[in-house]
């Protein structure tokens, strides 16, 4: 979630296994997880028909201690940025 070259955290903590297509509206700031709940929001920007199945679903975590939440909530301050124009 930290991009690597700023950080150079390599963790599981640090990492989502996504889709690449997910992935990139991921690093743009298109998709967001609220760190406090865990639940994926997509930007209505790119809410089509392939992607409405995933907003508001909760990232599930496998009994894993999960991603890290400071990144997450890092990310997701992005995605709020995103959401507003910034």
């Amino acid at each position: 979630m930290r991009p690597y070259a700023a950080y150079e955290e390599n963790g599981a903590g640090n990492g989502l296994l996504l889709r690449s297509d997910l992935h990139t509206l991921f690093d743009l700031g298109f998709i967001g997880i609220d760190p406090s709940t865990l639940r994926v929001s997509f930007s209505p920007a790119c809410l089509c028909a392939e992607y409405t199945a995933y907003d508001g679903v909760m990232l599930s975590v496998n009994g894993t201690r999960g991603p890290d939440v400071s990144a997450l909530a890092e990310r997701w301050e992005f995605f709020q940025s995103c959401l507003s124009g910034g």
